[in-house]
């Protein structure tokens, strides 16, 4: 079972797929990290455009890698209220695309990643990159911010297959 997490924004979209198993192993054996990286927009085009630009890349992600499952960080801001919009406006379209693609879409806010992959809500970011470095066994922490947080989401989805996909 291949999922593709997403970090959203319009500057930057973090993309990560992982691919697991979960009919060999009881516990789904261990997920495999297939590519992660970040969808990035022109800082020179309208918002429009940028957007038209995160959705054809989107589209190239999908038809590369075929996921079936979609975890999409849930973004909170409280201090940009233009900022809040546009990401709204972003995260509507990432749904929008995944439901016409007939994929489960999970969401998670900042606070549930990092208490599901720590334990702690209140984890800083260094934490989760390097508990992602470690897990997948890399030789570096994954850079940018936006694609580790896209890699922390979709793992955030593989720790709770069970509670969202075998009730």
């Amino acid at each position: 079972m291949k999922v593709i997490g997403i970090d959203p924004g319009y500057a930057l979209v973090g993309f990560s797929i992982i691919e697991f198993f979960p009919e060999t192993y009881i516990d789904r054996g261990s997920p495999q990290l297939i590519s992660y990286g970040v969808i990035k927009t022109d800082q020179n085009l309208t918002y429009k455009e940028r957007f038209k630009e995160i959705f054809e890349n989107l589209e190239i992600i999908y038809n590369s890698y075929k996921p079936e499952i979609a975890s999409v960080e849930r973004v909170y801001f409280t201090k940009n209220k233009k900022t809040v919009m546009e990401i709204s406006e972003i995260r509507g379209a990432l749904n929008l695309f995944f439901l016409y693609k007939k994929i489960e879409v999970v969401q998670f806010t900042p606070l549930e990643i990092k208490k599901i992959i720590t334990g702690n809500g209140k984890a800083k970011k260094k934490e989760i990159q390097i508990f992602i470095k470690s897990f997948f066994n890399m030789d570096e922490i994954p850079t940018p911010d936006d694609a580790s947080d896209a890699i922390a989401t979709a793992l955030a989805c593989f720790f709770n297959y069970n509670k969202y996909f075998l009730n």
